[in-house]
């Protein structure tokens, strides 16, 4: 079974996109926090993040740059999922993620795109 992270502050988001997901036969983490992301995805080993920019610790773009980097998660597809796309599109703040989503999200999309990375 694929195994999809989630990581956004909103419980409202990862209740919805946890569901979503199971629904359609991923298993699901879902983490409400930046801090010490690192370790549950190396712990976690998914086969997708999605991860919300704007979270209340810490800048998600900071993270998906550090995933990227780190030689044991740089395979790693991440999605980045935010309510502001110019926060994404802010030229210093790119974070070579495979794709952006903006919320409120379409439901369709959304599982495309994970199917899309996770196959």
């Amino acid at each position: 079974m694929k195994r999809v992270l989630v990581v956004d502050d909103n419980q409202e988001i990862l209740d919805v996109i946890k569901i979503l997901m199971e629904l359609n036969g991923y298993e699901v983490k879902c983490i409400n926090s930046g801090l010490n992301l690192s370790d549950s995805v190396i712990d976690y080993d998914p086969n997708i993040i999605l991860l919300d920019i704007v979270l209340g610790d810490i800048d998600g773009r900071d993270l998906c740059r550090y995933l990227k980097g780190d030689p044991r998660t740089q395979h790693i597809p991440i999605i980045i999922i935010s309510a502001s796309d110019t926060i994404y599109s802010a030229g210093e703040k790119t974070c070579n993620a495979e794709t952006f989503i903006p919320k409120p999200f379409d439901i369709q999309y959304l599982l495309t795109q994970v199917e899309t990375y996770v196959n």
